[in-house]
């Protein structure tokens, strides 16, 4: 059906669910040509139910519950897309270090001998805290923006309270 969909060069092309019932390399072929079919300048819409896809390939969305439009626009335009806070991942974390840095987390998960996840609230940001981790011996895993999800940004659009019973033709 892709090959069909696309022997004619089209400059619009729209695919139901197209990486649906494949395997890992099949996904990953269907997406490289969606991202060289986007490249090539051709407008490509696509319906899935696996958000993740539409995050990673996606420049626009549309989120429809029950047959309505809920909301569309553009990713980055999204609330789903700030930054709402920091993970620092460390490890070499002894307990009279993890004691010391916990109070500046809003979370402090041990995940390992000596291995923590620090959240950290979006501001100041990261910076002081990795300079005073790393000066304690500790050593960075990885620094990470924490950020809702396409998925939670959906949840949260279909659920609001003001969608109510009278919208969904109840």
């Amino acid at each position: 059906g892709i090959a069909q969909a696309l022997l004619n060069d089209p400059e619009v092309v729209i695919f139901d669910e197209p990486m649906s019932g494949l395997d890992p390399l099949g996904r990953r072929d269907v997406r490289a040509l969606i991202l060289r079919l986007r490249d090539r300048g051709c407008t490509v819409f696509f319906s899935s139910h696996v958000l993740s896809d539409a995050e990673a390939l996606c420049s626009q969305v549309a989120i429809l519950a029950e047959g309505r439009l809920v909301t569309s626009g553009r990713l980055t335009d999204m609330l789903a897309f700030r930054i709402r806070g920091w993970e620092v991942v460390a490890a070499g974390v002894g307990a009279a270090l993890a004691s010391r840095l916990a109070p500046r987390a809003s979370v402090a998960t041990r995940v390992g001998e000596g291995r923590y996840v620090f959240d950290l609230p979006v501001d100041p940001g990261p910076d002081r805290f990795v300079s005073d981790l790393s000066a304690s011996g500790a050593t960075l895993l990885s620094v990470n923006p924490l950020r809702d999800t396409l998925e939670g940004f959906f949840v949260t659009q279909v659920t609001a309270p003001e969608r109510g019973r009278h919208d969904r033709g109840l």
